[in-house]
Order: C-alpha cells, then sequence, then structure tokens
C-alpha cells in the first residue's frame, strides 16, 4: 500500500525510541534475548493474567481492544486541544502568548500521530508468505512473538501519549488563563469610547 515501507521504517525507529529495545529480528545475542523477553514478559504480564480464561490470541486481540478505545477517546481530546488552541490564535494578544499557543498546537499534532499508531493494526513481524511451507510451531512462535512484541509497544506508546496529552493538557489550561487575563486587564485600544 502507498506509504507501507515509510511507516514501517519509522515504526521501527519508535518502537526503539519507545520501549528501548532492539526490534526482534536485529537481535542476535543470547544474553540480550533473554533479556529483552524478560523485559516484555515483565510488563505484559499483568495484561495476560487477567485474561487468563481467554486462550491466547482472543486475550491478544481484547488487549488490542482496550487500547484502540483508550487511543480513540485520546485523539477525540487530543482533537479538542488542538482546536481550542487554534482558537486561542484569533484572539486578541501578546505574540509571546500567541507562539506558546503555536507550539502547544504543534505538539498536540505530534501527539495525535503517535496516537494513531496505537489503532494500527498490521505488523511487520507478521508471517510472511512462506508461512504455509514452514513447520507450524516455528509459524506460531512466530506469530506470538509478534503479538508480545505489540503489545509491548502499545502499552508503552499509550502511556507515553496519555502523559504528553495530559500535560499539553495541564498548559493549556494555564495559557487559556493567561489570554482570559490579558482580555482582561488590557485596554482595547480600538474601542472609541474610552
Amino acid at each position: 500500500m502507498f506509504f507501507d515501507n515509510f511507516f514501517e521504517r519509522t515504526d521501527r525507529r519508535l518502537f526503539q525510541l519507545i520501549t528501548r529495545l532492539r526490534p526482534r529480528d536485529e537481535v542476535a545475542d543470547q544474553t540480550e534475548i533473554e533479556t529483552r523477553e524478560a523485559t516484555i514478559d515483565r510488563e505484559i504480564s499483568g495484561h495476560l493474567i487477567a485474561r487468563k480464561h481467554m486462550n491466547y490470541h482472543d486475550a491478544v486481540f481484547h488487549i488490542f481492544g482496550v487500547i484502540d478505545q483508550k487511543a480513540s477517546a485520546m485523539l477525540t481530546h487530543i482533537s479538542v486541544m488542538i482546536a481550542v488552541n487554534a482558537l486561542l490564535l484569533g484572539t486578541k494578544s501578546s505574540p509571546y502568548l500567541d507562539w506558546l499557543s503555536v507550539i502547544l498546537l504543534s505538539a498536540f499534532i505530534v501527539v495525535a500521530l503517535l496516537s494513531l499508531r496505537l489503532l494500527r493494526f498490521w505488523s511487520s513481524l507478521f508471517p510472511a508468505e512462506d508461512a504455509g511451507e514452514r513447520p507450524a510451531n516455528e509459524v506460531d512462535k512466530q506469530i506470538e512473538n509478534s503479538f508480545r512484541d505489540e503489545i509491548f509497544y502499545r502499552g508503552r506508546l499509550y502511556r507515553f501519549a496519555l502523559n504528553a496529552a495530559t500535560l499539553l493538557t495541564a498548559l493549556s489550561a494555564v495559557l487559556m488563563v493567561l489570554y482570559g487575563l490579558e482580555l482582561a486587564f488590557t485596554d482595547d485600544p480600538t474601542d472609541a469610547t474610552g
């Protein structure tokens, strides 16, 4: 599909940045593999324990569904905050407040783009077309590893995006108060009655 390769390469680097782990296919050292797996196990075990009555794939898709719902709600909030910061730019105010509003607006757009990644379903580590020619247990292990990496990645990315959105929302609230104070205590030079 259009742009798939670009998004895959970008996503691999983002995976590394967010999780602080190298992608699975780049790890060859056995000690690093064991450390990597232990890190993932530690973080995703809570998700899987809560769903132990489900089979593995049902549990995985349930986790993805929960993250999708949370990401959708967060994207709605981010959209509102983008609109609020854009509306603040339309008020008559100091250039400093306008610059702060532009910075917050830009930061919210970046967080929105990161949040869109949470809704992406496919994985570059999913079995390829040759899966039918390989032993079933090898393909199953590849699928399980792909799911584990994706749960770990989405969990970390969701926390980062949520924390960033929370911080930016707090800063936007302060900015709204500053805009309000400036409007309340600044004389309007276009007012002819004064």
